[in-house]
């Protein structure tokens, strides 16, 4: 088993996380995802380089429990294609 595996597969140090909007707009009502995302330490909470704008609220950031970065990929992946089922 290589390292990343050993390091990143198998510790539980990722989550997943979502922004939901705070005003309803054009692409949702109130409460409704805007992104997806996942991430370990602060990330939910950091600036993207994506240009997706943080919820100025912080309850507007839901995350999941800690898992390993496979399945937070995973979750990731499922979660992006749920969204834009709609």
């Amino acid at each position: 088993m290589d390292i990343y595996v050993a390091k990143y597969c198998q510790d539980k140090i990722f989550y997943g996380y979502e922004y939901l909007r705070s005003d309803k707009s054009r692409y949702g009502d109130i409460g409704t995802v805007y992104y997806v995302g996942k991430g370990k330490g602060n990330r939910a909470y950091e600036k993207h380089h994506k240009g997706i704008s943080i919820p100025k609220d912080k309850s507007n950031i839901h995350t999941t429990s800690l898992m390993n970065e496979a399945d937070a990929f995973q979750w990731e992946n499922f979660s992006n294609l749920f969204q834009r089922s709609y």
